[in-house]
């Protein structure tokens, strides 16, 4: 029997994330309603689960490269140290949102006026936080109803209100900054400095700012930057617009380094 058991644990200890040692019952997940919080003990005990949750994370920590990854481990490490837009600020309200960066899932939500970005997935069981819900200055997880503060420190265990979290229940924080109408982060702040792209006209009074909805595009990032710097093509593909379909000359111009590229 216990040779049995120990093939089913092996087989079954397999998180969301294909980690080892957490367990995640997917049936369980798919009859977790989205956005809201689970009433009700857990049938574990969370004093046994510490003890099989991952090692402590600092804020701010290094991102690795995600398993299954789509980009070429020199593209990721590269892309990883850069700040990347990744949702409408206007569209990050009282629910947590999920979203995907550099094949990275991360939840990004509002705590009162500031927001945050974390990696999308509870120490506790590897459930997305992005199912959870807010409750003040709380991310709650649907799963077992683990209270994160604006930390990443998890501050309650419902089914044992007397035991204080370890540092073992945090989150894998992100660096977060609302400008320009957007959320921006990085997976791999390396000196601290957010590098994002000046933009002074976006405060300005006597411009209107206007977020334009995203277009996701079947393409790397290289053919996408080629896209932005080719107006040769203006004449071709956006003269229903802003171009000229008479005038397809390109002139010859000079470029210049600066700081940012």
């Amino acid at each position: 029997m216990a040779l049995i058991w120990t093939w089913i644990r092996s087989h079954l200890q397999t998180s969301l994330h294909g980690e080892p040692g957490i367990t995640v019952s997917t049936r369980a997940i798919r009859e977790i309603p989205r956005n809201r919080c689970m009433t009700g003990s857990p049938t574990h005990s969370a004093q046994v689960e510490s003890e099989r949750a991952p090692q402590s994370d600092s804020a701010l920590k290094p991102t690795t490269m995600p398993r299954k990854c789509t980009y070429s481990a020199a593209d990721w490490r590269v892309l990883s140290q850069q700040w990347f837009p990744i949702a409408a600020a206007a569209a990050v309200g009282s629910a947590p949102v999920a979203v995907t960066l550099l094949d990275v899932d991360l939840v990004v939500y509002r705590l009162g006026n500031a927001i945050r970005v974390a990696h999308d997935r509870c120490p506790h069981r590897g459930v997305p936080l992005s199912i959870g819900c807010i409750e003040g200055d709380e991310l709650i997880c649907a799963y077992h109803g683990l209270h994160y503060g604006p930390d990443g420190q998890c501050r309650k265990i419902p089914s044992q209100p007397d035991v204080r979290p370890s540092s073992r229940f945090r989150l894998r924080m992100l660096p977060a900054i609302e400008r320009h109408g957007l959320v921006w982060t990085c997976l791999d702040p390396t000196d601290g400095e957010p590098r994002l792209p000046p933009f002074p006209a976006w405060d300005r009074p006597d411009v209107r700012a206007i977020l334009l909805p995203h277009v996701d595009i079947a393409a790397s990032a290289g053919r996408q930057l080629e896209g932005f710097l080719d107006v040769a093509h203006f004449a071709w593909v956006h003269r229903g617009t802003f171009a000229d379909p008479d005038d397809t000359v390109v002139p010859l111009y000079s470029t210049r380094s600066t700081d940012y590229g």
